[in-house]
Order: structure tokens, then sequence, then C-alpha cells
């Protein structure tokens, strides 16, 4: 099974390499064995039929299966995100189901039982030699707290690591662009990737986040009154999870 399989599975349908309105392939896999399903409906009609599909099939496992200590990557996509799916929002899923493919890089081939705080400890090290920003493997090991917590909740073996949070520094001030070092910034988006210089437009002119700007859709931008509305939909969510209203100026 592959990273992208375990964690996201659910996809849109396909015909003649076109997406099918409101029709979703689930895939899950078990024991080994995969069962696809097409559910028709809304995303969150197929993500409410994936996790009671899940819960069926862990129901009818023998219950020796829970007393023995499973791999971080089994008990993590099998189990973990099915109890996520019900209790988080949208928006807050889908950055859930990143993080656990980044921990399952590290943590996958391990027990529940093999996670200690040295083992979580290289982890960190490895993420921060990579580049990672603290705040950024203090968001993974959150996850990772989650993960484990929720197997305690539900007696599975696993360790109880002493997970530490990596020290923050403070927040720099703001830094105010100059009109130099934006025109840099779009010629240099020009010479390599020309198709995106009306985003990256947009999103110098309004401080919109990336997310917010490719789920924009034309019926929220009024140029007569010179606004951009900013709204939660089924199928993504902005940071805030409240909508919001931005000026659209000269630019």
């Amino acid at each position: 099974t592959s990273i992208r399989e375990a964690t996201m599975p659910i996809y849109q349908e396909k015909r003649k390499g076109k997406k099918v309105k409101d029709r979703w392939r689930v895939r899950i896999w078990h024991k080994g064995k995969k069962t696809d399903w097409t559910v028709e409906g809304k995303k969150k009609d197929a993500e409410a039929f994936e996790a009671r599909k899940r819960l069926e099939l862990e129901a009818n496992a023998p219950q020796a299966e829970v007393r023995t200590a499973p791999t971080f990557f089994k008990f993590s996509t099998q189990r973990y995100m099915t109890h996520a799916s019900l209790h988080l929002k949208a928006s807050t899923l889908a950055g859930r189901k990143y993080a656990i493919a980044t921990l399952i890089e590290f943590f996958g081939d391990m027990k529940l039982t093999e996670i200690t705080a040295p083992t979580v400890e290289r982890f960190i090290k490895i993420q921060l030699d990579r580049g990672l920003r603290p705040s950024s493997v203090n968001d993974l090991t959150k996850v990772l707290r989650a993960v484990l917590a929720y197997a305690r909740e539900i007696n599975v073996p696993c360790a109880e690591p002493r997970i530490f949070k990596v020290p923050e520094k403070g927040r720099p001030g703001l830094k105010r662009w100059t009109t130099e070092e934006v025109f840099k910034l779009y010629d240099k988006t020009r010479e390599l990737s020309p198709e995106l210089l009306p985003l990256v437009v947009a999103l110098a002119n309004t401080g919109m986040r990336r997310g917010e700007a490719l789920n924009l859709r034309w019926r929220d931008v009024d140029l007569e009154a010179r606004v951009i509305t900013i709204r939660p939909s089924e199928e993504w969510q902005p940071k805030t999870g409240k909508a919001r209203q931005v000026p659209i100026n000269d630019a």
C-alpha cells in the first residue's frame, strides 16, 4: 500500500480522463487486501461512508489483534485516520493527512511500543537538519502525540514517550516589501513559471493565502464593489473556518 493510497483513500471517479461530478471511489486496505466502492453524492458523503466501513471492518476483527502492538503505519492509516475523519473539520483533516504521511516515512515500520523518547529525538533532529522550521517540527510531534494518545485511549499496546517541544524563536517583525522587490518577484515568476504570474500578482496585492486564492471562484469576486469574499465550501475551508473579505486595490 502506498502512503498516498493509505492516507488519501477517496478519489473522484473519472471517465475518459474527466472527473465525474458527485461520484467518488472509496478504497480501503484491510489485512493486505483492497476493496473499492463507488459512492454517489458530495465528498463528505464518501468520507462518512469510508469511516463507517473502516469501523465495520475493525468491529469484525479478532480481539487478539488489539492486544498485539501494530506498526505505526498500520495503526495511523487504518485506525487513527478513521477516528480523525469523524472528529476533525475538513481543513484540519487535510493537513493531518500530510503530517501522518511525513511521520510514516520515519516511524512507519516501528511498532507503537517501539516509539521511545530517544527515537522521537532522532526524528526531530532529522527534520531540523532537513531545514524544517521548529514550529513545523512541533506541528508534526503534536500529531504524533495525538496518534499515540488515541492508541492508549482504545487500549492498543503503545509506548508513552515524553515528547518535548522544540524552542521557537519569537516571530520576526512584519517586513514590508518595496515596489522594487515586488517587481523582481514578478520578473522571476515570468521567467520560471509565467502561467503562475496572475496568481502571484493576486497574492501580492491582496494578502490572500495560497489555498484561498486557489479555491477562489468568480462569483466571490465583486469588481464593482472592489471586494473579494473568502468563504468556506464543502470541498475547502479557510484557515480560520470563517468567511472574510479582502479589498481589491488599483493594481
